[in-house]
């Protein structure tokens, strides 16, 4: 039985992150709200109690608090997966798991774009297109990777890693979701069709779709 409460919002792309991991392992969890309207994560009584650069999500697991997405779902992983799959066992499966993760938080620049395309307008900004063309080249180096390495994967082609989803495919959910909903982008993955499998492949997923479905 757990106590877990995350403090975020649907809409942030690490909350999601956060809350499919805990939706794919049935762990039952309560969503605690941060008005960032007013600036509610970045008061100091925030920052003292929650988060030190004033980020969401926060979990709190009890007596336990750990910040950080990716580090939250690694813990979540190994505490409550009961399957041992979203963070395989062994040694080869694991390294590519974390291969993948670094991929996405070093080389794909979809938060770039996300930020400028979406994020900026909701503050009623306006996007720097010389930013968002520079972050696409990259994102479209990283399709160019994960194409070939789906095309020559052995078994199901339907995850980056083994046969069944690891936390290598749940970091790449928030930031494409909402890459993949900005007009310009919507036929990004048409080039790449291994990727566009397997993103139509892990986005059906119940966990995924509830996720997105929270207001």
């Amino acid at each position: 039985m757990s106590n877990i409460t995350v403090v975020g919002i649907p809409l942030s792309t690490c909350t999601r992150r956060v809350l499919t991991v805990l939706e794919e392992t049935g762990t039952s969890y309560t969503l605690k709200p941060v008005d960032f309207a007013k600036g509610e994560h970045k008061s100091p009584e925030y920052i003292a109690k929650e988060q030190p650069f004033g980020q969401i999500p926060v979990l709190h697991d009890g007596s336990f608090k750990l910040y950080e997405s990716r580090a939250i779902i690694r813990y979540l992983a190994a505490k409550y997966d009961k399957t041992k799959t979203l963070l395989p066992q062994d040694p080869e499966s694991l390294g590519l798991v974390e291969q993948f993760i670094s991929v996405e938080s070093s080389n794909y620049k979809a938060d770039e774009i996300v930020y400028e395309k979406v994020f900026k307008k909701w503050r009623g900004g306006e996007a720097d297109q010389a930013i968002v063309d520079a972050a696409f080249a990259k994102v479209a180096r990283v399709y160019e990777v994960l194409e070939e390495h789906l095309k020559n994967k052995s078994g199901n082609k339907g995850f980056l890693v083994g046969d069944h989803l690891t936390l290598a495919d749940v970091v790449y959910l928030p930031y494409t979701g909402y890459l993949l909903d900005i007009e310009e982008f919507k036929h990004a993955l048409d080039k790449y069709p291994h990727v566009h499998a397997w993103w139509k492949n892990v986005t059906n997923r119940p966990s995924w779709q509830k996720v997105i479905s929270l207001k």
